[in-house]
């Protein structure tokens, strides 16, 4: 990751999708404040792609 950091994020079907994406979120918005350049990779398989899709609009 030439010096990147990886985060793994889960979330059950049952939960709002806002509160299914609120971790990863605050974490993304929390790196923000310290590398405003950074670059973000969001990646989601079947369920996990809804909630990557709907994190993506709330970025």
């Amino acid at each position: 990751m030439n010096g990147g950091t990886t985060i793994t994020y889960s979330s059950y079907y049952y939960r709002n999708i806002d509160e299914g994406t609120q971790r990863a979120y605050d974490e993304i918005m929390s790196n923000r404040k310290l590398d405003p350049n950074g670059k973000v990779l969001l990646y989601g398989y079947s369920y996990g792609g809804v909630l990557v899709n709907h994190l993506a609009k709330r970025l």
